[in-house]
């Protein structure tokens, strides 16, 4: 058996991942576990197992909301394989009663309290970020003082502006990605 370069590098990863995941524990943190569901939902949706990876996905954001920086390319990456590529209604439909579903089964045992819940998950009125989290928000803040000028509602509202329209690029990137895919598969005289 030869060794290829990146039979190599896969094993010097796994060999140099432990002590990650060890400080991850360590610290309480159990990324790992989100990470891995994400890993694993990005598998499924590229391998065009939809349902499989939504369920994934939910799974992952509800681990922990870290995922949910992951959540909008996602999205566009369903739904774009979904319409563009014309799946269907009733797979569509599948999609959106699995991740509807585990909602309702992870989120089912709180009741009524559930928008306590999301409160605490998200704590918007401690204000946009937190001191010494190394976000653009934070490190804007040392130069331009944000926090301090501008009402945390306001400032909700404009990263929420300012976040989107960040990523407006890559979404239209991932829906025209979907749309060439199509061209490119699809011989006209059988579509």
């Amino acid at each position: 058996m030869t060794l290829t370069l990146d039979f190599l590098f896969i094993v010097l990863m796994a060999l140099v991942a432990p002590p990650f995941i060890v400080i991850d524990y360590a610290h309480f943190q159990y990324n790992c576990v989100s990470l891995g569901l994400t890993v694993l939902a990005i598998v499924c949706i590229l391998k065009d197992q939809m349902v499989i990876g939504g369920l994934l996905f939910t799974l992952a954001v509800n681990h922990k909301q870290m995922s949910l920086y992951h959540a909008i390319p996602f999205l566009v990456q369903m739904v774009s394989s979904i319409l563009v590529k014309q799946k269907g209604f009733v797979r569509a439909f599948r999609v959106g009663l699995t991740i509807l579903s585990t909602l309702v089964l992870l989120w089912g045992p709180f009741g009524n309290t559930w928008p306590q819940v999301l409160q605490r998950v998200f704590p918007l009125k401690r204000g946009v970020y937190e001191d010494k989290v190394g976000t653009f928000w934070y490190v804007l803040d040392r130069f331009v003082p944000l926090k301090s000028k501008v009402p945390d509602s306001e400032l909700a509202r404009l990263c929420a502006i300012v976040s989107f329209m960040m990523l407006l690029p890559g979404i239209v990137q991932l829906f025209g990605q979907a749309k060439s895919e199509v061209s490119i598969t699809c011989d006209h005289d059988l579509c």
